[in-house]
C-alpha cells in the first residue's frame, strides 16, 4: 500500500484575509504614505499573479509583499 502525501504546510482558509496580511498592508501603507485600500489592491493583484504561476506556494506572500513595496517605491521616486 502506497502512503498518501501529507501536506502540513498548506495554508488553511483565505490567505488574503490572514491577520498577518492585514498588518503588513497597514505597515506598508503607513511607511509609503499610501491608503490601505490601494496597498491591499496591489497586494491582492500581486498575490494572485504569483500564486497562479507558483511552484512553491509558501513564498508567494513574501514575494507579493516585496513586489508591492517595489511598486510603491518606484511611484514615490517618480512623484518627487
Amino acid at each position: 500500500m502506497q502512503d498518501e502525501p501529507v501536506f502540513h504546510d498548506l495554508p488553511s482558509g483565505d490567505p488574503l484575509n490572514d491577520p498577518g496580511v492585514t498588518k503588513m498592508v497597514a505597515d506598508i501603507a503607513q511607511a509609503t504614505h499610501s491608503s490601505e485600500e490601494a496597498v491591499r489592491a496591489l497586494y491582492v493583484s500581486a498575490y494572485e499573479t504569483l500564486n497562479r504561476d507558483a511552484r512553491i506556494f509558501c513564498f508567494v506572500p513574501l514575494l507579493a509583499e516585496k513586489r508591492v513595496r517595489k511598486i510603491l517605491q518606484k511611484h514615490a521616486c517618480r512623484a518627487r
